[in-house]
């Protein structure tokens, strides 16, 4: 048996916030580890940027997320749900979000194959 189109948004929504949740202490842990530093260690400011970035891009994706299930299933006046005629702007917004984490990820690989991979040596010492 099929489940319909609003139970799998509403399923998958419960599954991202939860994973949220997980990324949240994960990205916790991650600035901490990156903003204390012990035993003089040097800040990683390239890493520091796209962490920030990325918990951005994610937040927004949530809060996005979060708009589009309360405008479909709370404030519609159509008894028609998820499969109605409602505005794009979310789902817009959420490829927009798939853009930009995209266009994070291709630039910090970038930065590491132009700035940080000339100095690594690849002969025997």
């Amino acid at each position: 048996m099929a489940i319909s189109l609003g139970e799998a948004q509403l399923v998958a929504n419960f599954v991202q916030a939860i994973v949220y949740g997980i990324y949240l202490v994960t990205a916790g842990h991650c600035a901490y580890a990156l903003l204390a530093g012990g035993n003089g260690a040097k800040k990683r400011y390239y890493l520091i940027a796209v962490a920030a970035a990325m918990l951005v891009i994610v937040t927004l994706n949530i809060a996005v997320c979060f708009r589009y299930i309360l405008d479909t299933f709370i404030f519609s006046a159509a008894p028609v749900g998820p499969d109605g005629g409602f505005s794009s702007t979310a789902k817009e917004l959420q490829a927009l979000d798939v853009v930009q984490v995209s266009v994070v990820i291709v630039s910090s690989i970038l930065f590491v194959i132009l700035n940080v991979a000339p100095r690594w040596s690849l002969q025997d010492s």
